[in-house]
């Protein structure tokens, strides 16, 4: 059974992190999560419940505003390379503001 686990956990450390490879700012945000829970353990320093709280959820904000942002750049460039393929005159102009 622990052969089993430690191999289901290496998969999903390689997917991780072939997934984070292009996205620094996605895997910045992860590490201060893992670090957040492995503190007590490491650091030997203890925060208060609300503290640790207070903190996961900015960081789960910033990592879901990071993940939409990089979603979004990813659609764009799909889109974009399908318009272009399916009519070779077209020309991608950017909004300025």
């Amino acid at each position: 059974m622990d052969a089993k686990k430690t191999e289901s956990n290496t998969k999903t450390i390689q997917q991780l992190s072939a997934g984070l490879a292009d996205k620094p700012e996605l895997a910045q945000s992860l590490l201060k999560i893992v670090k957040l829970a492995n503190e007590p353990t490491e650091a030997g320093k203890i925060r208060s419940a609300d503290e640790v709280e207070a903190l996961l959820v900015e960081e789960v904000r910033k990592l879901g505003n990071q993940t939409l942002s990089s979603w979004a750049q990813g659609v764009d460039l799909k889109l974009g390379k399908e318009l272009k393929a399916q009519a070779k005159q077209t020309q991608m102009r950017e909004k300025k503001l």
